[in-house]
């Protein structure tokens, strides 16, 4: 469960941090602190053996945030299930004096993986709560006839629907459960600097996917620990960790800039009541105020990334932005598909959508902008819902600015309107700083729009595009750029400043 970690809070994470949009009701009352739920692994027949129960604490910059749950059976065929739940609690705050506002994010996630009786990894389970949404998973390991592992082959259930994945390995894959790649990390004669790579099933943003790890051992550390940095590419965040004596984990940080993650041993369940996230303190900005022209310059520092595309293009540390984008060529026919947070076979939705657009020209700015307006009006914003899938937010009929994005981008694609989520910071004025935020762009009439129905009149000029929210790196892109830029300053240049 550890390797699962940085996957988990980064995800929650980047849900805290794109906010804006929400209307002054969506502030919420102090709740009481929770305790994490005494949770086991499944019910062991009289014949199978607990061979391992560990808790763990998690603390977000230095608040309770996390409790795991940790327990390995061993079965009397010499196979093993290793069963984990960790449940988190993140306050994310917005604003100062009256204009405060506070929500609370509750997730919970149980994983479970089964190895035969070699050690080879055959199988998997995972369960999701997200403030009241649920996911479920379940799948095997295909191998060839010298058990060589080919793939994974797993069931994703959410509002009902079932999805069946098929994921592919490559040939040279290493895939090992959290707990055989934590005893291998305890008992290998490594030299400094030698590395570990190994893959893995995950559940994250509702898809099976295979993540790739590598871990580098870094020598013995406090106590004689073993020491080792680690990443993974479903986020891109690096942590390091420690294991004890016996090859348990000791300590596991993770620093994703203005956030720190510290994981260590508990005797047992611990109250959570959440750490805070100050969301305006993402980003800070030097220069004038960006203006609500047709464009805007920004010097980066050279660490960050940022995606170019039809509004934005770097050169060197300068970033220029512009409101309206140059004419471009069709887009693939993916930004006009489904997806697995972008049900556009609904026929509830459907018919919604097409109530709309009815009296527009079809594929028409104007289709698009009513589509814009439908939704705002459709959706009240409530900042304690996020991350919801575009079918989700439709049934729930309020959310954040990412559940606004979702149920517009699959309005737009079922209206035959290419369409794309887009992740990154916008100016606020009201609150004189960045602040995350999730919105849409449409492809009408040979050019890109950009379309915001949460937090609209701000010009696309006055937005930094981090990274796709939707496609096949919908889940994982915008968690690393958004902690890649998290700390950070942006300068706005001033009008004719080099």
């Amino acid at each position: 469960m550890w390797r699962r970690i940085p996957t988990c809070l980064s995800l929650i994470l980047s849900c805290c941090l794109l906010v804006l949009g929400c209307g002054a009701g969506a502030a919420t009352q102090d709740e009481p602190a929770a305790s994490a739920p005494a949770t086991t692994a499944a019910p062991a027949t009289t014949a199978d053996t607990v061979t391992l129960d560990h808790w763990f604490v998690g603390e977000l910059n230095g608040k309770k945030t996390a409790s795991m749950h940790e327990v390995v059976v061993a079965h009397p065929d010499g196979s093993r299930t290793t069963t984990a739940t960790m449940t988190m609690v993140i306050v994310r705050s917005l604003g100062t004096g009256e204009n405060a506002r506070s929500s609370r994010i509750d997730m919970s996630e149980m994983e479970a993986y089964d190895e035969d009786a070699a050690g080879r990894l055959v199988g998997f389970r995972f369960d999701q709560d997200q403030s009241g949404e649920s996911s479920t998973a379940q799948g095997v390991i295909l191998r060839d006839a010298n058990h060589r592992p080919t793939g994974a082959h797993g069931t994703v259930v959410r509002l009902g629907r079932v999805q069946v994945v098929d994921l592919p390995l490559n040939a040279d894959a290493q895939l090992l459960s959290d707990r055989e790649l934590q005893e291998r990390m305890a008992r290998a004669n490594l030299a400094i600097n030698e590395q570990i790579a190994s893959d893995c099933v995950y559940l994250m943003d509702d898809r099976l996917r295979i993540g790739h790890t590598v871990a580098t051992y870094l020598g013995l550390g406090a106590h004689a620990r073993r020491t080792f940095s680690e990443t993974t590419d479903l986020t891109g965040i690096p942590m390091r960790f420690s294991l004890d004596a016996q090859g348990e984990l000791a300590r596991m940080t993770m620093d994703m800039g203005i956030f720190s993650f510290v994981f260590t041993p508990s005797p047992g369940p611990v109250p959570i009541p959440g750490g805070e996230i100050g969301i305006g303190a993402l980003i800070s900005s030097t220069g004038p105020m960006p203006q609500t022209g047709a464009a805007n310059r920004y010097r980066l520092p050279n660490t960050v990334s940022i995606v170019q595309d039809e509004f934005q293009q770097r050169h060197g540390d300068i970033l220029t932005v512009t409101s309206a984008a140059a004419p471009s060529p069709a887009p693939a026919a993916s930004f006009l598909a489904q997806e697995a947070r972008l049900e556009l076979d609904d026929p509830q939705l459907r018919q919604w959508v097409a109530q709309a657009v009815a009296g527009a020209v079809p594929g028409s700015l104007a289709a698009a902008q009513q589509l814009r307006m439908a939704v705002r009006t459709y959706l009240t914003g409530d900042l304690t819902t996020n991350n919801l899938s575009a079918l989700e937010a439709f049934r729930a009929k309020h959310g954040d600015c990412t559940c606004h994005a979702a149920l517009l981008c699959a309005a737009l694609r079922i209206a035959g309107i290419p369409a794309r989520i887009e992740i990154g910071v916008v100016w606020a004025p009201e609150l004189g700083s960045w602040a995350g935020h999730a919105w849409n762009s449409a492809y009408v009439d040979g050019h890109w729009v950009h379309l915001d129905s949460a937090y609209p009149g701000h010009p696309r000029s006055t937005y930094l595009k981090l990274a796709a929210g939707n496609g096949e790196d919908g889940g994982a892109s915008p968690i690393t750029a958004l902690a890649m830029l998290s700390g950070t300053t942006v300068e706005t240049l001033a009008p004719g400043a080099p």
